[in-house]
């Protein structure tokens, strides 16, 4: 049966968990070959772009001001379970630049890997390696809300707050650094 449970967690004795998210790197999903793709245990082993010169391309973050959160949304009497996966982008310094970007990036279904604030375990009990995951991997994730501001005081953001949601029908799905290497391009 898919759906028997088979293991418990230990709730551990190290406060070690690190929130946030420190870049953000996006593709048009229709670049990605998520259909050639390989998942194993929960984490991508294998992912390719369609063709050759496609990339995602890096947003660096601004510390603590992204986020990534996911919710679960069951129907017990359709018998129905979906994940809504909703990346918040905050870019500081509003300009023409930013501001064309982003008109494209509100009029695409994107393909999104985040690279996590907390990291994974080297094998050898380390929290030394970086950990990514993967939005939009079936359906594709689209802006669904986004506000530009000036701020009002000097101290005050301005800037760019862009949310991109996407329906899938399982979570997040991890990537590994080699992949994601493979995968990006420098920073906008």
């Amino acid at each position: 049966m898919a759906c028997e449970i088979t293991s418990g967690f230990d709730l551990g004795a190290c406060k070690d968990g690190v929130g946030g998210v420190r870049a953000m790197y996006v593709a048009n999903w229709d670049k990605v070959n998520f259909s050639a793709s390989t998942v194993a245990a929960g984490a991508y082993t294998a992912l390719e772009m369609i063709a050759v010169g496609d990339k995602f391309f890096t947003y660096n973050l601004t510390k603590q001001t992204s986020s990534l959160t996911e919710n679960i949304t069951v129907e017990p009497l359709n018998s129905t379970a979906f994940f809504e996966q909703t990346f918040n982008l905050i870019m500081n310094t509003m300009s023409v630049e930013k501001r064309n970007e982003l008109t494209k990036l509100v009029r695409a279904n994107v393909a999104l890997i985040v690279e996590l604030n907390q990291l994974g375990d080297d094998g050898a009990g380390n929290l030394t390696v970086p950990q990514y995951v993967v939005l939009g991997s079936r359906n594709g994730c689209d802006v669904n809300a986004g506000t530009t501001a000036s701020g009002v005081a000097f101290g005050d953001r301005n800037g760019y707050d862009i949310t991109f949601s996407g329906s899938e029908p399982e979570s997040v799905l991890y990537i590994e650094k080699a992949l994601v290497d493979v995968l990006i391009v420098d920073k906008v």
